[in-house]
């Protein structure tokens, strides 16, 4: 025994084991193509050891004759794997350059058989022994053919294509992809240029030495082996992983009730794991089928998840459903199912995979929701984020016109008038930018909007709703019909008060107002009867008489201006809110309280602000409220010496708020200065307790306040106190 006759076998037969273990691979999993070509390279190895085995050993020149023409048949199935290998495993091969190093080296191996003694010679003359690793070998003096040339064209073809190959890889930049590209093509790479060496030398008669395909080959096929473990050593590493994160799965099922399951439909077999088996009442061993399935529903849904599993099957393969069903204890549950479908090449179901889950308490949270949501005295609207509603309660349809579930869908913006839509859409925006509750404000007052195309004054507060389908708005309409027709009353009634109040003011009055006419009367009647004797006369004095018409139009105008003072303070009518001036107003009624404060022996002194801002009001009732106050401040000072009776009147502006003063110097306020404003409560002695309280509503209804407070030297102020017109704000 020599080193040759023990390592040739010894390479044979670690190839032949290595095929052996990568067919094995092969067998356990079908999509493993690399290791089928790698299993196939290991053979051919085998092959070409026994065939230089044969060539080292050789008797006679036609032994070696032999042996060489039959190694191109290993050498052949080597080229064929290794293209099919690097293919398979690399992914970036070039297809056609693979087929044309395969298409060459095919036509070799068939002028091999086709052509003279072999692919390599023409002739043996002779063979010549020579020694090699300690042994004697064979080796042939002979004619080489250019035949062989084809052969060294192939072996430079397989060799671009390895190269080019690597490269391809080699740029996809990721880790495994180089290193592959550095330990596999690199390798080939390598050995194939030694093959490719050693084959000119010997074939161009330089060196004499026996053919060493194997041996560097060997190599070769150790680097593909050692990166197809790494590959089974990651695949064992991930089905381990797998494994645990199956066990989890499952815990995480148990936990959660969760019901896996899978339809086999050409099959109609159906597996369910345990949770689901409990949760449809189906015992361990019993067989499944669709309609046994279909068994375990509640009568009254299988019909719509017939429909929803049909649809499934014939259209995109999502299936989402829920339906009750009963537990093997008889308890009803209802059941969410998620599916989806599996098709083969030619569209048609295989199989569907899907999770079911135990909603019964949501099903039963959601209820009680609808019952608390449908129990409540306002309307409920729901809507998403594109304005469609949602959801509504039973009042809400009722108070709209609309039968149940007929708003569904609608948007949101049709339950107004057009008027207010803009105005609605503008805090529904708002409140998926800045999540809070807010109250719509439309103008003054919002209106509803009937199916029937009439209108009816509500409150709106609306509040985001975070849900997966992202942020919902809830409004809560509330119908103020009953609220304004309550308040309109209430304000008629404090109208006819205040009409009364004003009636027997001035009545009070009617002495002063007597002699504020007769004043101007008596000098239109003096003024007359001079005119009538002036014209009596001759020739009459025309330039005097056109005086005294001039002093009569003067005194008509005053007279009538009283009276149309008394006729409005007199009139009855509803309120009306207009642009008005403060300083009109006090002026107003000082000219017509003028005698009654002169018999009382008062002075009033103004000091009014010429650039104050108009306020919005109704005109008579301000006058009535400053009427008031200043004849209490006339008796305020009833007790005091004449010369120190006098009432002082100042506007001003404080802000946004224009502000009208009456201040006197009498007795001054009670130490709770809030009872004055009390109904029924007085300071006078035959006083009904009733003008301060009067008054003071009536400015709350003008949306300001009236108050009081005594002053640092003697007497009291009060100050009456109302928002300017907006414009009037923006201007001052």
């Amino acid at each position: 025994m020599n080193a040759v006759s023990i390592l040739w076998p010894m390479i044979a037969g670690a190839c032949l084991v290595l095929a052996a273990v990568q067919l094995l691979v092969r067998l356990h999993d079908k999509n493993a193509q690399a290791n089928l070509w790698l299993a196939l390279l290991s053979l051919a190895i085998t092959g070409i050891a026994a065939a230089e085995l044969a060539l080292m050993l050789a008797g006679s020149t036609e032994d070696f004759a032999t042996a060489t023409r039959w190694i191109h048949v290993p050498i052949f199935i080597t080229f064929v794997a290794i293209v099919r290998f690097v293919t398979r495993c690399f992914g970036t091969a070039r297809g056609w350059l693979g087929w044309t190093v395969i298409g060459v080296r095919a036509f070799a191996l068939v002028l091999n058989f086709a052509v003279g003694l072999n692919l390599n010679h023409d002739a043996i003359l002779r063979l010549r022994p020579i020694r090699f690793l300690g042994s004697t070998v064979m080796t042939a003096d002979a004619v080489f053919s250019q035949r062989t040339r084809i052969a060294e064209v192939s072996t430079l073809l397989l060799l671009a294509f390895v190269v080019d190959a690597s490269l391809r890889l080699w740029r996809k930049g990721e880790a495994d992809a180089r290193r592959q590209a550095v330990v596999i093509g690199g390798s080939v790479t390598a050995f194939v240029v030694i093959g490719f060496a050693q084959g000119v030398l010997i074939h161009s008669g330089v060196v004499a030495m026996p053919y060493l395909i194997s041996l560097p080959f060997l190599v070769v096929v150790a680097a593909m082996s050692y990166e197809l473990s790494r590959d089974l050593l990651r695949s064992a590493r991930n089905a381990e992983e797998l494994r645990e994160v199956a066990e989890s799965m499952h815990l995480a099922a148990g936990a959660a009730g969760l019901a896996f399951w899978r339809w086999e439909i050409p099959q109609d077999r159906i597996w369910v794991n345990p949770q689901g088996r409990a949760l449809y009442g189906v015992p361990a061993n019993t067989p499944i089928t669709f309609e046994r399935y279909l068994t375990s529903l509640h009568s009254e849904d299988r019909e719509r998840v017939r429909r929803g599993i049909e649809g499934a099957l014939t259209g995109n393969g999502e299936l989402r459903t829920d339906y009750r069903v009963k537990d093997s204890a008889g308890m009803e549950h209802w059941v969410e199912a998620r599916g989806k479908v599996d098709f083969n090449g030619g569209g048609k179901p295989l199989r569907m995979r899907g999770v079911s889950i135990d909603v019964t308490e949501r099903h039963h949270m959601q209820e009680r929701f609808r019952l608390s949501v449908d129990a409540s005295p306002n309307g409920v609207v729901l809507a998403n984020a594109a304005g469609l509603i949602l959801l509504t309660n039973r009042r809400a349809d009722e108070m709209l016109g609309y039968a149940p579930g007929e708003l569904l869908g609608q948007p949101v913006g049709n339950l107004l008038p057009e008027r207010h839509r803009c105005e609605h859409a503008a805090p529904r925006e708002g409140l998926h930018r800045m999540p809070e509750s807010r109250t719509m404000e439309a103008g003054h007052e919002l209106h509803a909007l009937r199916k029937d195309g009439s209108e009816f004054p509500v409150e709106i507060g609306i509040s985001p709703v975070e849900s997966p389908e992202g942020t919902l708005v809830l409004s809560v309409i509330v119908d103020i019909s009953a609220r304004r027709e309550a308040e309109e009353e209430a304000r008629r009634h404090r109208d006819e008060l205040a009409h009364v109040t004003r009636v027997t003011t001035l009545s009070e009055l009617s002495g002063s107002l007597a002699h504020e006419l007769n004043q101007p009367l008596a000098i239109i009647l003096a003024n007359a009867q001079a005119a009538q004797r002036l014209m009596a006369q001759s020739p009459p004095d025309l330039a005097e008489v056109k005086d005294i018409l001039t002093d009569i139009v003067d005194e008509d105008r005053r007279a009538g201006e009283v009276i149309q003072r008394l006729r409005a303070l007199l009139k009855r009518g509803e309120t009306k809110m207009l642009p008005v001036s403060f300083n009109e107003i006090a002026t107003e009624v000082l000219h017509l309280t003028h005698a009654d404060l002169i018999g009382r022996g008062v002075t009033v002194s103004r000091e009014l602000s010429p650039e104050l801002p108009l306020v919005a009001g109704d005109r008579v009732q301000l006058q009535q409220v400053l009427l008031n106050l200043v004849l209490n401040a006339a008796d305020a000072m009833a007790g005091n010496p004449v010369g120190f009776r006098q009432i002082q009147v100042v506007t001003s502006l404080e802000g946004d708020v224009a502000r009208l003063s009456v201040r006197d110097a009498g007795c001054g306020l009670p130490e709770d200065v809030e009872r004055l404003f009390e109904p029924f409560f007085t300071t006078k002695q035959h006083g009904l307790g009733m003008g301060l309280a009067i008054c003071r509503s009536i400015v709350a209804a003008h949306g300001g306040r009236l108050r009081a407070q005594p002053h640092s030297e003697c007497g009291a102020v009060f100050h009456l106190e109302i928002p300017v017109c907006p414009q009037q704000a923006a201007w001052s």
